[in-house]
């Protein structure tokens, strides 16, 4: 579902999914699997930013 949701945003515009910057931000479990979701598109972790940090996981870039 979210590789449709970016194709879409990013369609048209020359870009591909390795320019994209992914912030997510919401409830611990909702954190959680939208970092399993972006990660399955081949997204790596220094292209998104979590704002509540998710324990056992490392996806803040200042660590």
């Amino acid at each position: 579902m979210i590789e449709s949701i970016v194709d879409e945003h990013i369609k048209d515009t020359g870009y591909t999914i390795a320019d994209v910057f992914f912030f997510v931000c919401g409830p611990k479990q909702f954190n959680i699997l939208a970092v399993n979701e972006i990660e399955q598109l081949g997204v790596t972790t220094e292209q998104m930013h979590v704002f509540q940090k998710i324990a056992n996981r490392q996806t803040d870039r200042q660590k």
